[in-house]
């Protein structure tokens, strides 16, 4: 073999190193940018931790896969937890994994262990969905909520299957915890309401599973109607609150109309009164 030869083949050989080791970094720069970005947008909305150990994106395939993804607790709950999966798989084009909303085509979570449980009268799942609220009226550049921190999904069908559920009631006289297995919940065409595109928040997302999950535990026949009855109860509290903040606000337009009617009405008794005073000044 000819020297040039030679030198031919240690330049493409090492070409091929250079570009397998770029190939790796892109990849891992990927698995980086999707990991922290769940981490930072989940933790963020849903005011928990949230944590990802990896994430394996392929992009020439079309799917990445989210390894150990982990929701914390709310504060003044046992469970350390309240949804925990071995391995979430995702199938969309990079290019839509990186474009703003998110879309993603499919996502399959198999086997996630989820814990709803009570604690000085609230239910987990529910102060998770409270959480959501919190910064709803304050600018994305305020302090609690970087800008940037927000992460929306357009989703074309979501499955959990074998979703396994401990219903843990907090009540004395009860089991400690009831152990639920949800066969399938599929949910169709996330953030498309009324027709737009705008996507959905990535956590309120989370906290509409979660919900979806324990309203499908709930209703198991595994499942005493004793407890179901404490877990309703939660439920029937939402919707007291939702009454009774709509009941508030049809006050305060009621007292405002109010207002104004008698504000108007002075208005035209001071104005006849006026008018008599003049009438009777001017000798009519």
């Amino acid at each position: 073999m000819s020297k040039l030869k030679k030198r031919s083949l240690i330049v493409v050989g090492v070409l091929g190193i250079i570009l397998i080791a770029t190939i790796a970094i892109i990849f891992a720069s990927l698995n980086g940018l999707v990991k922290s970005a769940v981490e930072r947008a989940g933790s963020a909305s849903l005011k928990v931790p949230v944590t990802l150990t990896s994430a394996d994106v392929s992009p020439f395939s079309g799917s990445a896969g989210l390894n150990a993804l982990t929701i914390g607790s709310p504060e003044g709950f046992k469970s350390p937890s309240v949804f925990s999966v071995g391995q979430v798989r995702v199938t969309s084009p990079i290019s839509q994994l990186l474009s703003a909303p998110v879309r993603v085509v499919s996502i399959a979570i198999d086997k996630p262990e989820i814990v709803v449980e009570q604690a000085n009268g609230k239910f987990n799942v529910m102060v998770l969905k409270d959480n959501l609220g919190t910064n709803a009226d304050k600018p994305p550049t305020e302090p609690d909520k970087p800008a940037g921190e927000s992460m929306k999904l357009i989703i074309s069908s979501l499955d959990i299957t074998d979703a396994r559920v401990s219903l843990r009631p907090g009540v004395p006289g009860l089991k400690e915890s009831y152990d639920v297995t949800i066969p399938t919940i599929s949910l169709k065409n996330i953030g498309t309401a009324d027709g737009n595109q705008n996507g959905e928040e990535l956590g309120r997302i989370v906290s509409d599973v979660l919900n979806a999950i324990a309203a499908r535990a709930v209703e198991s026949d595994q499942v005493p109607e004793e407890v179901r009855r404490v877990l309703r109860f939660d439920v029937d509290k939402a919707i007291d609150r939702v009454k009774d903040k709509a009941s508030t606000e049809a006050k305060k337009a009621t007292d405002k109309l109010e207002s104004e009617a008698k504000k108007g009405l002075d208005k035209l008794l001071g104005g006849n009164k006026n008018k008599e005073s003049t009438d009777k000044n001017s000798g009519k």
